[in-house]
C-alpha cells in the first residue's frame, strides 16, 4: 500500500467566514426539514390508506392460464411460471438461450484511492487538516478514474477490454399473460451461466485467446502477462449470471392480456411481483413494511437536516472559542446538545401538527409529549437558582 501525506492550513477569519455562511445554510435546513417530514408524514398515511382498499379489493386469481374478462380492470393476485419464447445472447462469450435476464458482470483489478482526514485546531482559532492518501489494488466493478487522483503517477488505470451489460426479454409470459420488461427485471433469481471454455476461445482471435482462463465460475483476462499467476492492474474477471424460467406471485390490474399498474381511488399505485408462490396477503403485508420503513428513514433525515441546521446556525460561536481548543470542544459539545434537543422539538412538533387532520390522537399526545420535555428543560434551568436561595436560607436560619 502507498500512502501520500497533505498538510491544509486554515486560519481563523477563513474559518470564520464559512461558519457565517453555514448559519445562511441553517437557516434554510431547517424550513426544509419541517417541509420534508410533513410531507412523509401526509405520504405514509396516504399510501397505507391506498394498501388497506386494495387489500380489501384484491381477486386471488385460481388459474393464470386462462384471461377472465370478468375482472378486467380490477386488482388481481395470481401465480404462475413466468416464461419466454425470446432467446438472449452474449455473442463475444457464447452464452444464449430462452431466459428472462441475462448479465454479464466485470470487474477489473485496478488501484483504489483511499483518504483520511484529521482535522486539528490550533490556539488562536485557526485548524490545521491532515489528509493521507492511500492507493491500493482491488477489483472492483467499472473503473477508478485514475487522472483524478491526488497522486497519478504510478497509479494509473487502463481502459476496460470488456464492459458490464444486461439483457431483458422483451416477450416474457405469465401464464396467459404477457410480462412488461420492467416487471420481468424485478425476477431476480440469478443463477450462474454455464461456460464452454473450447467454445468461448473460439470467439476470439489467436492473438487474444491465451490471454483468457475460465476458473470458478470466472472468465479471467490478463491485460499483460497471461502467464502470471498473480493479477496485474489492468486484468479483468467476468461472470456470467441467467435468470431461467421461474415461479412468480403477480399484483396488479388485470389490463387486457397484460397485468399493469392498479390505481386505488386516492390514487396509490399497487403494483408488485415476488419470486415464488406468495400469497396476496403476504404481499400486502411486504409492501406495509416497505412503507414503514421508508416512513421511518425520512424522519430519521428530516430530524437529521432539523439538528445539522441549528448546529450550523450556532457554529460562528463555535469557532470564535477555537481560539482555545479546550474551549472551543466544551462549547462544541453543549452546542451539538442544544440542537438535538431543538431538532427533536421541532420534528415532533410537525409530526404532531401533521397529524392533526388524519390522527388526532397521536397528534395531542406527541404535542403533549413535547410540552413535558420543553417544561422539565425550562424548570431545571431555573430550579439551580432557586436551591441556592433555599440552601441560604436553611444557612441563615441555623446560624440564628
Amino acid at each position: 500500500m502507498v500512502q501520500v501525506t497533505e498538510r491544509i492550513h486554515r486560519g481563523l477569519f477563513s474559518r470564520l467566514f464559512n461558519s457565517i455562511i453555514g448559519v445562511a445554510i441553517g437557516f434554510v435546513l431547517i424550513p426544509v426539514s419541517m417541509m420534508l417530514i410533513g410531507w412523509n408524514e401526509y405520504r405514509t398515511i396516504h399510501r397505507a390508506k391506498g394498501l388497506i382498499e386494495g387489500e380489501s379489493v384484491v381477486v386471488d386469481l385460481a388459474n393464470s392460464d386462462n384471461i377472465d374478462s370478468a375482472y378486467s380492470g380490477k386488482l388481481i393476485h395470481a401465480i404462475g411460471l413466468a416464461t419466454t419464447s425470446e432467446s438472449l445472447s452474449d455473442p463475444e462469450f457464447g452464452v444464449s438461450g430462452k431466459l428472462l435476464q441475462l448479465r454479464r458482470m466485470v470487474e477489473m483489478y485496478q488501484w483504489v484511492e483511499k483518504v483520511e482526514s484529521k482535522t486539528r485546531k490550533k490556539i488562536g482559532g485557526g485548524e490545521e487538516t491532515v489528509k493521507t492518501y492511500s492507493y491500493d489494488k482491488q477489483w472492483l466493478p467499472g473503473r477508478e478514474e485514475s487522472e483524478n487522483f491526488h497522486e497519478v503517477s504510478g497509479h494509473i488505470n487502463p481502459q476496460q477490454r470488456f464492459s458490464a451489460q444486461q439483457s431483458i426479454s422483451n416477450h416474457a409470459t405469465f401464464g396467459a399473460f404477457a410480462l412488461r420488461p420492467e416487471q420481468v427485471s424485478k425476477i431476480d433469481r440469478w443463477t450462474e451461466a454455464r461456460l464452454d471454455e473450447g467454445s468461448l476461445l473460439e470467439k476470439f482471435d489467436l492473438a487474444e485467446r491465451e490471454r483468457f482462463k475460465v476458473e470458478g465460475g470466472y472468465v479471467y483476462y490478463s491485460h499483460r502477462r497471461p502467464d502470471s499467476t498473480a493479477p496485474q492492474v489492468g486484468d479483468q474477471r467476468i461472470r456470467l449470471e441467467v435468470v431461467q424460467p421461474t415461479q412468480i406471485s403477480v399484483l396488479g390490474k388485470q389490463d387486457q392480456n397484460a397485468i399493469s399498474p392498479f390505481k386505488t381511488s386516492n390514487g396509490e399505485i399497487i403494483d408488485s411481483l415476488h419470486v415464488g408462490q406468495v400469497s396476496a396477503s403476504e404481499m400486502f403485508a411486504n409492501l406495509k413494511q416497505q412503507n414503514t420503513f421508508l416512513a421511518m428513514l425520512l424522519r430519521v433525515a428530516g430530524w437529521g437536516l432539523s439538528v445539522v441546521g441549528f448546529m450550523l446556525i450556532a457554529s460562528p460561536l463555535k469557532t470564535l472559542t477555537d481560539i482555545v481548543p479546550f474551549f472551543g470542544k466544551m462549547v462544541g459539545a453543549v452546542t451539538f446538545f442544544i440542537a438535538v434537543i431543538l431538532g427533536s422539538c421541532v420534528s415532533l412538533i410537525t409530526v404532531s401538527i401533521a397529524w392533526v387532520a388524519v390522527r388526532p390522537l397521536y397528534s395531542i399526545s406527541l404535542l403533549t409529549i413535547v410540552c413535558v420535555v420543553i417544561f422539565i428543560l425550562l424548570r431545571r434551568r431555573w430550579n439551580p437558582d432557586k436551591t441556592a436561595r433555599q440552601q441560604i436560607s436553611v444557612i441563615e436560619q441555623t446560624q440564628q
